[in-house]
Order: C-alpha cells, then sequence, then structure tokens
C-alpha cells in the first residue's frame, strides 16, 4: 500500500493524541496506543478494500467511524477521561494524517 503504512499513520496519531492529552498521557498512553495502531489498521484495510472495489466511498466512511466509535468507548473507560478530551485526541490524530490518506484513497475519507 505505497504512501501509507501502518508504524507512521500510528506514529503521526500518537503524537497528536499525546499532545491533547497533555499531562494525562502517562494515564492515556496503554488505552490510547493500540486504539490507534486499530485505527491505523483500518485505514489501511479500507484502502485494500476501495482499491480492489470491495466497498465504496459510503461504506468506506461508515467502517472508520465504527472504527472511532470504539476508540472512543475504550478511551473513555479510562477513569477520569472527559469525552470532550477523548474526541479531540481522535480528532487531531486523523487530522495528522488526513491529507496522506484522503490522497491515498483519492477521496476524502477524513
Amino acid at each position: 500500500m505505497p504512501g501509507m503504512n501502518k508504524e507512521a499513520l500510528q506514529g503521526e496519531m500518537l503524537s497528536a493524541a499525546r499532545s491533547t492529552f497533555k499531562e494525562q498521557w502517562p494515564f492515556m498512553e496503554a488505552f490510547a496506543t493500540p486504539e490507534f495502531e486499530k485505527l491505523a489498521v483500518t485505514i489501511l484495510e479500507i484502502q485494500a478494500l476501495t482499491d480492489s472495489e470491495q466497498v465504496g466511498e459510503s461504506e468506506a466512511l461508515v467502517l472508520l467511524d465504527m472504527q472511532k466509535q470504539t476508540a472512543r468507548g475504550v478511551m473513555m473507560s479510562r477513569e477520569g477521561t472527559g469525552l470532550l478530551k477523548v474526541d479531540q485526541a481522535i480528532n487531531s490524530g486523523l487530522g495528522m494524517v488526513k491529507n496522506t490518506v484522503n490522497t491515498a484513497l483519492g477521496f476524502p475519507l477524513i
């Protein structure tokens, strides 16, 4: 999958999440790291599925949204973590990879 790889996507998203969570990062890292890995994998799976025409843009958006909702739920399970902060972390993480992902896919997934 030229142009995108799991490690780069996850690393960029985690960097943004780390900045968003700030002092909460030491408590959130164990929750956020696997969730951003799953988001990266989902993006790569969406690329494979759209490249092979197994799903279209609308289905791709649903697949990403499902993974975002899952990540939100997992990170919210950490006591003392607010919905707004979790949403900001997810959105800032996805924002970091938006251009790369949308360019690679040829449509605006993020």
